[in-house]
């Protein structure tokens, strides 16, 4: 029962500010306590799951660990999951962060051996099978929720590092279980943040010959790790909502470039008209904390984890208000779902859901309404949205829709309108 009361206590609002100086969010807050009434209803009374991050050390056939692996690996998780429970706690969960797998204290490590060398490995490998295989009496990645470390990267004679190592997030992570990888690399420490003088220069797919400090190159790799991660748990990418834009750079959006970069003087710590000039610190955002609030991992309980769920919205309807999109429904389903977000973003091929903005909102009885912020359509006519219904058992399901403005920067709600019709119609 220790994990539900933990998970119970989080309905309680902590007035705890955070030490790592993001602003508080009342409104957010507010979100998080109404959401938790209904999964935490959900949960009660079920017995409770020992759900744990397990993390994966990959090492090629040829390879060898990298130096302090095992203490450096030990200092990164905790440091990416003392980011999840402050950026929950921000908004009144109380948690202690990610669960992870201890020994004696330590960190378990599970260590992998590849079946090809360094050089048969690139950024887009997936050695998913390979793992499951290596460890299919120890951890079920298609069960469980797995980070993998790869010992991928290369000190070069001329002091460059190579990074050729996956890193990424695999789609299909859900409240069933997830995957994601990650570089392993002699300099990765949270210890480094503050290290301004030292510098690395690395190359990889991404990023040809470039140099950094240390600080900053562990910002952004840090930042991978806890952004890869959040893929893993399920979180798309996302740009926050408007009035988050006070409180820095979204985790899911751009975040992973500026992951505690406050600690070693990253950024420019003015904003004008509710966006930061320069890089600004990373935060985790209402729409992340509200999902992440029935994922397993938090609440401690299976229930419902892996059932069939039907889910639709058996009414939706979209208007204009003030010059605003807006969008009423009743979300119905067999498991009881407790909010909605959507997510907003312009068709383009140089702009992707990396830019998303997000709304969000908790049912009442099922219904509920979603205003989008006005858009400025100087340069973008058309936009995705996406609707996510957020489920108690930690589920999500989608619709998405084609929004399209006239030459004036009207909506075409009834375009919209037309679309759901048809798409309820394609499903009798």
């Amino acid at each position: 029962m220790k994990g539900i009361l933990l998970f119970l206590a989080g309905c309680v609002v902590s007035a705890r500010a955070l030490a790592d100086g993001v602003a508080e969010d009342p409104a957010g807050r507010a979100l998080l306590l109404e959401a938790q009434r209904t999964i935490a209803a959900y949960h009660a009374g079920h017995a409770p799951a020992t759900n744990l991050l397990r993390v994966v050390y990959f090492v090629p056939k040829d390879g060898q660990p990298l130096p302090d692996y095992a203490e450096r690996l030990d200092r990164v998780v905790n440091d990416v999951s003392d980011f999840y429970r402050d950026g929950l706690r921000r908004f009144g969960m109380e948690t202690t962060g990610l669960p992870l797998e201890r020994k004696d204290g330590k960190l378990v490590l599970h260590l992998v051996r590849g079946r090809l060398p360094a050089s048969g490995y690139q950024v887009n490998s997936d050695p998913a099978h390979e793992i499951a295989l290596a460890l299919k009496r120890t951890v079920d990645i298609n069960r469980e929720y797995v980070l993998v470390f790869y010992a991928l990267s290369t000190h070069e004679p001329d002091g460059t590092f190579e990074f050729n190592a996956p890193f990424y997030g695999a789609a299909g992570s859900s409240q069933r279980n997830g995957l994601c990888h990650a570089l392993d690399c002699e300099v990765l420490d949270p210890l480094l943040l503050t290290e301004t003088k030292r510098t690395i220069v690395f190359t990889s797919r991404a990023y040809n010959h470039v140099q950094l400090t240390d600080a900053q190159f562990n910002s952004w790799y840090l930042g991978g790790v806890a952004h890869e991660l959040g893929h893993a748990l399920g979180l798309p990418h996302d740009d926050g909502s408007g009035p988050e834009k006070q409180f820095g750079t979204s985790l899911m959006g751009e975040g992973n470039l500026t992951y505690r970069q406050e600690l070693w003087g990253g950024g420019d710590p003015e904003h004008h008209s509710g966006r930061w000039v320069g890089l600004a610190p990373t935060y985790l955002g209402r729409a992340y904390a509200l999902q992440l609030a029935s994922h397993p991992l938090f609440t401690a309980s299976d229930r419902g984890r892996w059932d069939m769920l039907k889910s639709d919205f058996q009414t939706l309807h979209f208007s204009v208000t003030n010059g605003m999109v807006r969008i009423q429904g009743v979300a119905t389903s067999s498991i009881p779902a407790y909010a909605v977000i959507g997510y907003l973003w312009p068709v383009d091929d140089k702009v992707d859901d990396h830019f998303a903005r997000t709304f969000s909102c908790v049912l009442q009885d099922g219904a509920f309404v979603l205003d989008l912020e006005k858009i400025h359509t100087d340069h973008w006519h058309q936009f995705h949205i996406k609707l996510a219904t957020l489920h108690a058992n930690g589920a999500v399901t989608k619709k998405q829709f084609n929004l399209r403005y006239d030459a004036s920067s009207v909506p075409d709600t009834a375009a919209l309108n037309e679309e759901w019709v048809a798409s309820r119609r394609s499903r009798r």
